[in-house]
């Protein structure tokens, strides 16, 4: 399932609100690029993830195997999810189209920090993050914190399906 935000300085709500109200909480497993929680129903334990979709052309993996964020200065390994590699044409394009998921945890305690930002914040900032790559091409994106503070939302309103 794709999710797409599109988001418009004319939306009538704040970006937070846009959020927190198509984000989707299932109990399955997802593909695409976001921010996403695990919920222990045992435990109530939560774990904050963000998943990220490295697409390139290339004769190597980049193999992502760390990643850098956060205030102050944080890391985390990160965790290969899917590997794909088209190599049919490569040397018409100069290498294989290569596609890297990886994954790494953001601790509750930043997930907090951002998600419970001032308003202001919430509505124009955005949280830095860069993948340390094994090829020495690292990469660097951002997600809003009104995503952060919409996955908030949404997990304090997801009632989770009772265990059998």
């Amino acid at each position: 399932t794709t999710e797409i935000y599109t988001l418009s300085l004319h939306d009538a709500l704040p970006i937070s609100d846009h959020f927190a109200a198509t984000a989707t909480v299932k109990d399955d497993a997802l593909e695409d690029q976001f921010l996403r929680c695990f919920h222990d129903k045992r435990t109530g334990k939560r774990r904050y993830q963000v998943y990220v979709t490295l697409a390139y052309k290339s004769d190597t993996w980049r193999e992502p195997f760390q990643a850098n964020f956060g205030t102050p200065l944080q890391t985390a390994p990160t965790k290969s999810a899917l590997r794909q590699s088209d190599c049919k044409d490569r040397r018409k394009i100069g290498g294989c189209v290569r596609i890297e998921h990886v994954v790494f945890e953001v601790p509750e305690a930043e997930f907090r920090r951002i998600a419970e930002a001032a308003p202001a914040d919430i509505e124009a900032k955005t949280w830095d993050f860069r993948l340390k790559t094994k090829d020495g091409k690292d990469y660097a994106d951002q997600l809003p914190y009104a995503e952060f503070a919409g996955l908030a939302r949404a997990m304090a309103a997801h009632k989770p399906v009772a265990m059998r």
